[in-house]
């Protein structure tokens, strides 16, 4: 007996042309825009420097959270790790 599939059997049409890029083939109505596509070289470079630029924000922003934890953990072991006082007959008097 042929088990039933786990997964949706739907067509995947919908996602393909959700990831179509805008027409740049029209009239570019601000000419600041304009320009700054024209000196980027298109759109494909300007988004791909700004997520190398995120990239490397995330790698940095992820070693501060790493070094930031690694303080914290090496703090709460020192203060958790101190040996306890030690009890003298003036201690068990005073209770």
């Amino acid at each position: 007996m042929r088990r039933p599939a786990l997964y949706s059997n739907s067509s995947r049409a919908g996602l393909a042309t959700a990831r179509v890029a805008p027409d740049l083939s029209g009239p570019v109505q601000n000419q600041a825009t304009q320009a700054n596509l024209a000196a980027a070289g298109g759109p494909g470079p300007s988004f791909s420097r700004l997520r190398t630029q995120l990239a490397a924000r995330n790698n940095q922003l992820l070693w501060v959270a790493v070094v930031v934890l690694a303080l914290l953990l090496a703090a709460s072991l020192s203060f958790s790790l101190n040996p306890p006082r030690r009890l003298t007959q003036t201690d068990i008097n005073a209770a």
